[in-house]
């Protein structure tokens, strides 16, 4: 998947999902939406903290079985856009298991220059990831640096449900195979 077609891809889902009216496959499992774009699904799940805050993957038509990370957080701060390109370090937490990763900030959006919605993203997760969401309830993330592009968010952390999680994979899946 080439960078080009993520950035277009994730400003569509970020901007305006239901503009795609007739086109866009829609299922809602518990706390998740699974919806369908052309190529792509996506399946989601909103911030318990800001709920336009998403914690969510990426799968493609012909690549069903792999899912790529995507995080949608949003700041009132401006100057987020001069940081397009720079990884954002995020802290995992769940359960007892901790980690971090270094994700792109791969697209900016500004709506009506009141706020700024950021996208994360094209981190393909391994098996051990997937599994470790599916044995707990939520998760917990917070934008930990390079501290530059941390200040740039007015809320650094958020937590994510997981009920459902599973379901929407495998709803995921389905959809995507039938793409």
């Amino acid at each position: 998947m080439t960078i080009s077609r993520v950035v277009l891809c994730g400003l569509l889902f970020v901007t305006a999902p239901c503009a795609f009216g007739a086109n866009t496959q829609n299922a809602t499992v518990k706390l998740w939406t699974v919806d369908a774009h052309g190529d792509f699904v996506r399946y989601v799940t909103h911030g318990n903290t800001v709920h336009g805050h998403e914690l969510g993957f990426i799968k493609k038509a012909g690549h069903c079985n792999g899912d790529i990370l995507w995080i949608s957080w949003s700041t009132y701060k401006k100057g987020l856009k001069a940081y397009e390109g720079t990884n954002a370090t995020f802290r995992f937490h769940t359960g007892k298991t901790s980690f971090s990763l270094p994700l792109p900030l791969l697209s900016t959006f500004n709506f009506k220059h009141l706020l700024t919605a950021a996208a994360f993203t094209n981190f393909a997760v391994n098996g051990r990831f997937i599994t470790l969401l599916k044995g707990h309830d939520a998760i917990d993330l917070i934008i930990a640096g390079p501290k530059k592009l941390a200040d740039r968010f007015d809320v650094h952390q958020d937590s994510f449900s997981l009920m459902g999680f599973a379901q929407a994979r495998d709803d995921a899946k389905a959809m995507c195979q039938k793409l």
